[in-house]
């Protein structure tokens, strides 16, 4: 087989998938798809990037699994959305809001999974406690 060559230093290569730090990041959602969960449910998965200060660049993902309630309303609150069955995907492009996030341990299922899939089980993770439309 060739030697595979590539436009970089592995040595200056930085792990940009670390867990962020809790607090309160302005972001923009930079990329919505409409894929299948792991268990077959149609959810909107979503990648918000981090607009300025120490971890400006740096992205946030968010799976929006349409089958559960609470985490679809929430989206579509942000687009304005309060009532019905339906919001179009379309209306959150270059949405600007503040993420609330928290660095937690992982709970022991999450550290199950991560053993099984041969990672760390005991990095931290994040969660999005609250997501608040910048202006609003």
């Amino acid at each position: 087989m060739a030697l595979i060559k590539f436009g970089f230093q592995l040595e200056d290569v930085v792990d940009n998938f670390a867990p962020l730090p809790t607090g309160k990041y302005p972001c923009k959602l930079t990329h919505k798809e409409l894929k299948k969960s792991q268990n077959g449910n149609d959810m909107l998965s979503v990648e918000w990037t981090i607009m300025e200060g120490e971890q400006a660049g740096k992205k946030i993902f968010d799976n929006v699994v349409l089958s559960l309630d609470w985490k679809v309303k929430q989206y579509a609150s942000l687009i304005g959305v309060e009532s019905g069955n339906s919001f179009d995907p379309d209306l959150f492009d270059g949405l600007e809001v503040i993420i609330d996030l928290l660095l937690r341990d992982q709970k022991p299922k999450e550290k199950d999974s991560a053993k099984l899939a041969g990672r760390d089980p005991d990095v931290q993770t994040n969660d999005i406690k609250k997501i608040t439309v910048i202006g609003s």
